[in-house]
């Protein structure tokens, strides 16, 4: 490592944002916060209302 002080301070700084920032992605984005997601609830929430009226999707002049 250089002898140089700010140098030091600015590796030192750098990787304290590092550490931070996979830390927050691990935490705070990680797998484990994902909502699951599988097909009956993409049809029930997408797919089935649209089927269960057919008045939504008609035009009115």
């Amino acid at each position: 490592m250089s002898k140089n002080p700010l140098a030091r301070e600015v590796i030192l700084a750098l990787c304290v944002k590092l550490a931070i920032i996979i830390a927050a992605a691990f935490f705070v984005f990680g797998p484990g916060q994902r909502p699951k997601v599988d097909a009956g609830g993409v049809q029930a929430r997408l797919i089935e209302p649209f089927s269960q009226s057919p008045l939504a999707r008609t035009i009115s002049p």
